[in-house]
């Protein structure tokens, strides 16, 4: 009615909180698909919308495969900051899901959860199979025994085979190197000396391969 005095609209907006306060603007990064062995570099940013100084107190990576740090470790008000860490791929594989746990003096979320997620795709490799994986001499009589071998590369890259320390009782008769292309085979042929050995005996060959998996392959003889 007349006399009563206008109110006015607040046009002030949200108070901003007196402490600090962090705002990340992702918590969860998928690299999608990786080639093992690269090692991309991941940043979480946020940014202070609170009153005072944020400090960054502690991070901790849930395995060695991360190395995170803040960048910088105290942020202004209305300032940005970052969390960076690097993912060291090697020795990973399949889908993983790692964790950067981050301690602040936010008084209002003192700890968040930084997650990165990726697929890691193992590089093509060289895999050998033997047949038979170990070799059954029976009864022997004469001085020198016979040995044959198969090896086959079920794998993606040609395959290299040597025999590790060789000489002793063992003569290799296939010619060396041995090399395999992806999905070769051949056959290993050898004589093994029994004039020094009386009895029942077991032995082994050594090879030495460019399969990751298995750099050095031990075949039992008995």
């Amino acid at each position: 009615g007349p006399g009563l005095p206008t109110r006015r609209p607040d046009r002030r907006g949200p108070t901003r909180p007196v402490g600090p306060r962090a705002h990340f603007a992702k918590t969860v990064i998928d690299l999608g698909e990786l080639q093992q062995g690269v090692k991309p570099t991941i940043r979480f940013t946020f940014k202070n919308v609170g009153g005072g100084p944020l400090h960054v107190r502690r991070l901790q990576g849930t395995c060695g495969c991360t190395d995170p740090r803040a960048e910088p470790r105290v942020v202004a008000p209305d300032k940005e900051g970052a969390i960076v860490t690097s993912l060291d791929t090697r020795g990973l594989a399949g889908r993983i899901d790692k964790f950067i746990t981050v301690e602040l003096d936010d008084p209002e979320k003192p700890r968040r959860f930084l997650r990165i997620l990726a697929t890691i795709r193992r590089p093509p490799t060289a895999r050998l199979q033997l047949h038979p994986e170990e070799l059954d001499l029976g009864f022997v009589s004469a001085v020198e025994a016979p040995l044959t071998l198969t090896i086959h590369n079920s794998g993606a890259r040609r395959l290299s085979v040597l025999p590790f320390r060789p000489g002793g009782n063992l003569r290799w008769l296939t010619p060396q190197p041995w090399s395999l292309a992806p999905g070769g085979r051949m056959i290993l042929r050898a004589r093994l000396r029994l004039d020094a050995i009386t009895g029942s005996f077991n032995t082994a060959l050594t090879l030495q391969t460019n399969d990751p998996t298995q750099r050095l392959r031990l075949v039992n003889i008995r």
